[in-house]
């Protein structure tokens, strides 16, 4: 008995770790996309997303105040507090309600999801390569 809740558990342990992964190189994919730079300075108050830190090199996570781009779950720090110039929102809702947020990267029913708000990129004058042309709406 004790050997298969030690297998479940490592199991589970291996299936978090590989999602952490694929959050650290979605957030890298898109970090990279609107910032040209080697290493981008990232900020999240996102609780999942904090966990990710380190697993790519390509990304360093800063304070708000020195971001290039910020993942961001509450309304408060996204419409209020961060200076960053590109803002993505962890909640659809708050994508949807924010005046601020770029797009949106967010998790649903287990899968990962990225939206990209055209005004946004006409307004900040950004040409998206062909890859995330099928995330803008």
């Amino acid at each position: 008995m004790r050997i298969l809740l030690i297998i479940l558990l490592s199991l589970t342990y291996l299936f978090s770790f590989d999602a952490l992964h694929v959050k650290a190189q979605i957030i890298a994919k898109i970090a990279h996309e609107l910032v040209d730079k080697d290493i981008v300075n990232i900020y999240t108050d996102d609780e999942s997303l904090i966990k990710t830190k380190g697993l790519v090199p390509s990304l360093n996570y800063t304070t708000k105040k020195n971001a290039d781009i910020a993942f961001l779950t509450h309304k408060d720090t996204i419409e209020k507090t961060c200076k960053a110039k590109y803002i993505f929102s962890t909640s659809y809702y708050n994508y949807k309600t924010s005046k601020k947020a770029i797009g949106a990267f967010f998790w649903q029913k287990g899968r990962p999801n990225i939206i990209i708000k055209s005004s946004m990129l006409k307004k900040l004058n950004i040409k998206l390569s062909q890859s995330f042309q099928k995330y803008i709406e």
